[in-house]
């Protein structure tokens, strides 16, 4: 009764009810579900999937992607997709990353609604752009593998290193397979006072070319550098963030 009362007291913020939402499922409800996994599981789900209805039509964005997700997996109802679908953009239109990206997958794959990869490709930039770590690394297999949009495998690196540096293990292994497959050669160390330092360079720029001449391999790379002498100027293009950049470097005696 009380959280009943807390998901319908119009004065309060949503920030404070998502809170005590929360605190209330997670100490109450799951303490009840410990105590008796099996006798309680179904019960549990039927009434979590009626607190997050009651939460879901008040506008609770939280509770709206929730419950999509009740009807996609069948927990404490019917599966359906299509309900499901209804609740995910709810609470996508709110601006919430997770359901986006689980709205995402319906349209990719053409559950519950036509596959549409044009849309799937509209929600994905939206969540990933939040920060969503796999909504980017999404993204980037979209623009990687040019469905949804045209191919174009900068912009797959762009979100792939977006993703990987939060640590999702699967952005980390696409960007390691862009980079063997001759994408640009990524910069693991600055040291200091070097040359590359002077001219700005930082850890995780990718160079993709010197002085026009494409990079596609650390080998390839440090032949070319080798041929140079101190105090030779060399321009170098690389990529950071998504953003392709050039900058002018003077060689010292050891290539930096």
């Amino acid at each position: 009764a009380m959280l009943d009362l807390l998901l319908l007291a119009h004065p309060m913020d949503r920030d404070h009810q998502e809170s005590m939402l929360q605190s209330a499922f997670s100490v109450s409800i799951f303490e009840k579900r410990a105590q008796d996994p099996l006798r309680n599981a179904k019960n549990y789900c039927i009434i979590m999937n009626t607190l997050l209805r009651k939460a879901a039509e008040q506008g609770h964005a939280t509770a709206q992607y929730n419950l999509g997700v009740c009807y996609e997996e069948g927990c404490g109802v019917a599966k359906d997709e299509a309900e499901a679908i209804k609740w995910y953009r709810k609470a996508a239109d709110q601006g919430d990353a997770e359901a986006q990206c689980n709205l995402v997958v319906c349209y990719a794959e053409g559950r519950g609604v036509a596959k549409d990869e044009r849309e799937a490709v509209k929600w994905y930039r939206k969540s990933a752009e939040q920060g969503l770590a796999r909504a980017q690394n999404n993204l980037g297999m979209m623009y990687d593998e040019g469905r949804g949009v045209t191919k174009d495998e900068r912009e797959a690196v762009k979100w792939y290193h977006k993703s990987a540096e939060q640590g999702l293990a699967p952005a980390q292994y696409n960007l390691g397979i862009m980079y063997d497959n001759g994408e640009g050669v990524v910069v693991a160390v600055v040291r200091e006072g070097s040359a590359a330092e002077e001219a700005g360079l930082r850890k995780g720029d990718i160079i993709t070319a010197i002085d026009g001449t494409k990079t596609n391999d650390a080998s390839t790379m440090t032949e070319k550098m080798a041929q140079r002498r101190p105090n030779d100027k060399v321009t170098i293009s690389y990529n950071r963030n998504g953003i392709d950049k050039k900058v002018e470097v003077t060689l010292k005696n050891k290539v930096g």
